[in-house]
């Protein structure tokens, strides 16, 4: 029986590149740029920042493995934040 194995290098590819994009965007924000919405039932621009950072830090744990239980309090933040709409200012 033949066996077919998908790759997420295609996924990944130009990763290094969406990153140091994303960390220019965000870097020169100010705490009040960082407050903004686009309408008041959008999340500020930190929590989307919160939730980008969250969902990476789950899958490096949780499905890569990866990383000890010093992981945990930041995903568990970011989930509490996330959830219940806190703005993390």
């Amino acid at each position: 029986m033949e066996t077919n194995q998908l790759s997420l290098l295609p996924f990944y590819e130009g990763w290094r590149s969406y990153n140091q994009r994303l960390i220019a965007a965000i870097a020169p924000l100010t705490a009040g740029q960082l407050a903004l919405r686009a309408t008041p039932q959008h999340w500020t621009i930190r929590m989307y920042v919160t939730h980008i950072v969250a969902s990476r830090a789950w899958w490096f744990h949780v499905r890569m493995g990866q990383g000890g239980d010093d992981m945990t309090p930041y995903e568990l933040w970011a989930l509490d934040v996330c959830e219940a709409e806190i703005d993390p200012a």
